[in-house]
């Protein structure tokens, strides 16, 4: 066989499971397949080749179009595959808590007790907010 090597393990693999290609010249047969599918890597080579011995029914090679349709297949589910777990690292990152650095801590902190005790003008919702903000100037206390 004289097509790229990376494609010799799948046509390698077919010919011993269907025996030389029904052709009248199997290495140009073998050529178009090679030509066909050189842009794939060995391992899509591999696992579309599992595939497609697993699932085929005919004792006869598969076509051109059943191969890259399984090629496909198998980059398509890696791509998938890649892309849920990138997503699942960026849903992980944005559940993640923000961390308060301690200037923030101590600024919100001032503005809970300021709003406590009056001196920030809430507006016509002040009594709710400045109970809120006493209870938790209270809470932290407690956690002192």
């Amino acid at each position: 066989m004289s097509e790229p090597s990376h494609t010799n393990v799948m046509l390698a693999r077919l010919a011993k499971v269907y025996g030389q290609p029904e052709s009248e010249n199997p290495t140009a047969f073998l050529r178009e397949y090679a030509r066909l599918m050189h842009q794939y890597v060995d391992s899509e080579f591999e696992e579309a080749t599992d595939r497609l011995l697993a699932a085929r029914k005919y004792k006869t090679w598969p076509t051109i179009a059943e191969c890259i349709n399984a090629l496909e297949n198998v980059r398509t589910g890696r791509r998938n595959k890649e892309l849920a777990a990138k997503m699942a690292a960026q849903q992980a990152e944005k559940s993640k808590p923000k961390t308060v650095s301690p200037e923030e801590q101590q600024e919100a902190e001032q503005f809970v007790d300021d709003c406590a005790d009056g001196k920030i003008d809430m507006g016509f919702c002040a009594a709710q907010l400045r109970s809120i903000a006493v209870k938790m100037r209270e809470r932290r206390r407690q956690r002192a």
